[in-house]
């Protein structure tokens, strides 16, 4: 298990700079790396999309411990997991170190709820097969909300 050691050190200065105040801390960071690959936010259409997410570690990769804020997760252990993400969900993986370090890491998966629109134009007849103008003629679209 890797250990570094680290110091912080601030000194205070008074407005006038006639006086000053120094103090330092020693810490150490124990070695611990936990990463949902990919980005921190995935935007989706809403079209029955089904996400898969891999987390690396530092560590044995099995003992992570997934959970979601939604969907059914396929894997709530190991390295891998997958769901179909209809509705937008936040994916939590949380692994526990052996030096006693508890990691995080979040991906949000936000899910657009926006409807399949037609767009119609209200010059053209429903049988139609293709919409025909001239150069520089205005054209007006329309889509009717569902």
């Amino acid at each position: 298990m890797d250990i570094d050691a680290y110091s912080y050190g601030v000194i205070a200065t008074s407005l006038d700079g006639q006086c000053q105040a120094t103090a330092s801390v020693a810490f150490l960071v124990l070695d611990a790396e936990l990463d949902i690959e990919g980005p921190d936010t995935i935007e989706l259409c809403k079209r029955n999309t089904f996400i898969t997410l891999n987390a690396n570690s530092s560590e044995t990769p099995e003992n992570i411990m997934w959970t979601a804020s939604r969907d059914t997760l396929s894997n709530l252990t190991g390295p891998t997991t997958s769901f179909d993400a209809d509705y937008s969900t936040r994916v939590i993986a949380k692994l526990e170190f052996s030096n006693g370090c508890v990691l995080f890491d979040t991906v949000l998966v936000r899910v657009d709820s926006l409807p399949k629109i037609p767009i119609e134009d209200p010059k053209t007849p429903v049988n139609e097969p293709c919409m025909k103008y001239c150069p520089g003629e205005e054209i007006l679209l329309s889509s009717p909300s569902p």
